[in-house]
């Protein structure tokens, strides 16, 4: 019995280890195809350098780039280059990444020709192109500087500016392969190896010098020289200034001010590089600063919500700039009322002083409000309230020779239709003297006003 069994173990161990190979050998094709190229969807064309000589001897490389739909590179393609001009195609190579490659060689004639290539035969073929110049045999006519990029640079940094030159031959076609310098005036900064991009522009990186000042440029190519180019090599900074010099904001919190400061080294040349600070004497704050590359660098002053008078710092190295920010209170809000004295006998003649406080929704004093006073009853009152450019507003009240009970408001108005009007109010209780208290309209007694 022990040896049937460890027969039907083994048998089992058998069978298990052929069914797993069976199964790795399953999976492995599986795997295998899913990673078969797909089918070309697309095919773009390249050719490097873009620009030879109509020698019959100068060459350029065509590049197509084949494609599925998912943007993976498909090989074993049947590409094929062809021309509407009259340069020549060496064999195709595929390199098993999607590209393929062939070599060009000039014809005589100097034109430009589209190159094409196609992947697959039949309808479901696809192809691209892109153009090839071959320039006259005499080479180039003229070289053309264009302007140098940036077009300021710090002196003495590890920065560079960029000057490309672009060579034509006597037909306005690209030149590529000629050997193009550059210069500089006055000397100082240096110009790096030149790069040929091989379509028919040349550049190079200069270095500028300790220096400040303007540097100008000229692009050679043999015999034939460029028009100049200049560009700045500025100094630290040493002026800032803040425009607008007096800004205004509603102290909401919200509300907020574009500001620029521009920056600028002792001769006048503008700072381009810097990191410009804002700071403030209050508690207004700042968005972020952005460097507009031209020497100004611009932010948002965001209110507070306290009105007051501010002073802005920009900051640019050693350079400081300020300017003067008002914040200025928000619509009223809020009314106290209160007479002074609060009873007057009802004589004719006595007089008592209605004092309104305006205040805005952050508890600042609104100074600049119309308002105007009235009664319920028939006192005497001056409805065109005096202000006091501090937040206070008064009128004058003189008793009536009626002992009753009036009812004294303050009316404010912004400006604004939809924000209604706030009222502050007194009432006494009646003859002789009255005695006049100042309340809410509600009657909580608090001397604040409410909405009508």
């Amino acid at each position: 019995m022990g040896m049937a069994r460890t027969s039907r173990v083994r048998s089992r161990r058998v069978w298990g280890l052929a069914l797993a190979g069976l199964l790795v050998a399953l999976v492995v094709p599986i795997n295998m195809a899913s990673a078969a190229p797909g089918v070309p969807a697309t095919v773009t064309v390249a050719v490097a350098p873009k620009c030879i000589k109509a020698n019959h001897t100068s060459t350029s490389t065509a590049t197509a780039t084949v494609k599925d739909s998912t943007g993976a590179g498909v090989s074993g393609q049947t590409v094929q280059f062809s021309t509407n001009g009259d340069v020549t195609f060496g064999t195709v190579t595929d390199h098993l990444d999607g590209t393929y490659t062939a070599t060009i060689t000039s014809s005589l004639t100097a034109d430009v020709e589209t190159i094409s290539a196609t992947a697959g035969t039949g309808p479901g073929a696809k192809s691209g192109s892109t153009p090839l110049t071959e320039f006259n045999i005499a080479g180039a006519a003229s070289v053309t500087l264009a302007p140098i990029v940036p077009n300021t640079v710090r002196a003495g940094s590890a920065n560079t500016v960029t000057a490309t030159a672009t060579v034509t031959d006597s037909g306005g076609r690209c030149v590529s392969g000629d050997a193009v310098t550059f210069t500089l005036s006055p000397a100082g900064p240096v110009a790096g190896n030149t790069t040929d991009h091989g379509d028919g522009t040349y550049s190079a990186s200069i270095i500028p010098s300790a220096t400040a000042g303007t540097e100008t440029v000229t692009a050679h190519d043999g015999a034939l020289n460029s028009g100049t180019q200049t560009y700045t090599q500025f100094g630290p900074a040493s002026t800032v200034t803040i425009a607008p010099a007096t800004p205004s904001v509603t102290a909401d919190g919200a509300s907020k001010v574009p500001l620029t400061a521009t920056v600028k080294d002792s001769g006048g040349r503008f700072v381009t590089d810097d990191t410009v600070l804002f700071t403030t004497s209050g508690d207004a704050t700042f968005d972020p600063v952005v460097n507009n590359h031209d020497g100004t660098y611009s932010t948002n002053v965001i209110a507070s919500t306290t009105a007051d008078t501010e002073t802005i710092t920009a900051h640019a190295e050693t350079a400081t700039g300020t300017a003067t920010l008002t914040e200025n209170p928000g619509p009223a809000a809020t009314v106290a009322l209160v007479l002074n004295p609060t009873s007057i006998p009802a004589d004719g003649a006595s007089h008592s002083t209605a004092t309104a406080t305006v205040k805005d929704a952050h508890n600042n004093l609104v100074k600049n409000e119309t308002v105007t006073f009235s009664t319920n009853g028939d006192v005497g009152i001056v409805a065109s309230g005096t202000n006091h450019n501090d937040g206070t507003y008064t009128s004058q009240i003189t008793a009536s020779t009626t002992a009753d009970n009036e009812t004294i408001t303050a009316k404010t108005r912004d400006g604004a239709a939809d924000r209604g009007h706030w009222t502050g109010q007194c009432r006494g209780p009646g003859a002789p003297e009255p005695d006049v208290d100042c309340r809410q309209r509600d009657g909580d007694g608090d001397g604040h006003g409410s909405r009508e």
